[in-house]
């Protein structure tokens, strides 16, 4: 007997279409906290190496 069997998910019209919009939205997203980070990153290296050119710690850079 084959009656244990589920039924298909039937899934609303125009799914797919929504759930690539959804996709490219969360895509954004990431890409967007991503460059936030490395801004982040590279803006604490720049402060710590003006530090250390201001100690004559790291004389030889020559950073703006």
């Amino acid at each position: 007997m084959e009656f244990d069997e589920e039924p298909q998910k039937k899934y609303p019209r125009g799914h797919c279409r929504e759930r690539e919009r959804i996709l490219q939205a969360l895509r954004r997203t990431y890409v967007n906290v991503q460059n936030t980070n490395s801004l982040r990153r590279l803006d604490h290296a720049y402060y710590k190496i003006k530090i250390l050119q201001e100690g004559d710690t790291l004389p030889w850079i020559d950073i703006p």
